[in-house]
């Protein structure tokens, strides 16, 4: 029962996210205005905000101006939805489960701002740092085990440290950016909520999935193009916070 209170709860968290994603960009409060039309600019109802349905009972139109509404608002609200039923039933209801559901939060945020416009915003990075601290840092307190801080730390350590060293060597090779230094905080942040052996997993397998998309675009177009590292990297910390220790476990023994 409690699993569909936080679905709801996820639903509606997921709406808030779409308003995120829509006004961080362009620099606009994500307070002020209310919710409103794309097109006609006409203040949302009550029944037009509830999530998933409105857009159902809709028919993915504007009710005021008959304009279509973007399916990615429910798809969002959705996504958001599942991710925290799937980190309740995967961590119980505990802090672990809560900071798995904000972080989900932050990253489809992240995620969808690098792919549409090549930008991880500094300030909800900074967000989801501070709220992984805090996080991991009650854990310490509540296990009496400081580990659990100090792993938290390593990893924002590790992760930022890596991928900065990485920023910094592609420029003194090739004399330009080989990624933004979005991604340098991004991976940090990670770290923070992960630790240190799932930051070199969220790496490896980013990176392998962002070659792959590389490649098959650059067979597509027949010439390199530039396209955001932040989405792969989000797919290789979802992996390695559910399941990042069951690989590399499955990887030592198969190897020791």
């Amino acid at each position: 029962m409690y699993l569909m209170l936080i679905f709801v709860i996820g639903l509606i968290i997921g709406s808030f996210l779409n308003v995120c994603i829509y006004r961080i960009p362009l620099g606009e409060s994500i307070n002020y205005p209310p919710s409103h039309c794309q097109h006609c600019k006409h203040r949302l109802g009550a029944l037009d905000l509830i999530p998933v349905l409105s857009y159902i009972c809709l028919r993915g139109k504007c009710r005021y101006c008959g304009e279509k509404i973007s399916p990615q608002y429910a798809c969002i609200e959705l996504l958001n939805g599942l991710g925290w039923v799937y980190s309740f039933y995967h961590f119980g209801f505990t802090i672990e489960a809560v900071l798995a559901c904000i972080f989900i939060s932050v990253v489809i945020v992240l995620t969808l701002i690098d792919w549409r416009y090549m930008i991880l915003p500094t300030g909800v990075i900074i967000f989801g740092s501070i709220v992984a601290i805090l996080g991991k840092s009650a854990l310490s307190f509540l296990h009496h085990d400081v580990s659990i801080l100090i792993k938290s730390l390593a990893g924002g350590a590790l992760g930022y440290g890596i991928v900065a060293l990485v920023f910094y060597i592609a420029i003194w090779a090739m004399k330009k950016e080989g990624m933004g230094y979005g991604d340098v905080r991004y991976l940090g942040m990670i770290g923070l909520f992960t630790s240190p052996s799932l930051v070199f997993l969220t790496l490896l397998i980013g990176s392998i999935v962002g070659s792959i998309y590389g490649l098959v675009l650059y067979m597509k177009h027949k010439e390199s193009l530039e396209f955001p590292f932040g989405p792969f990297l989000s797919i290789g910390a979802l992996i390695s916070l559910f399941y990042g220790e069951q690989l590399i476990g499955w990887y030592l023994e198969l190897w020791m």
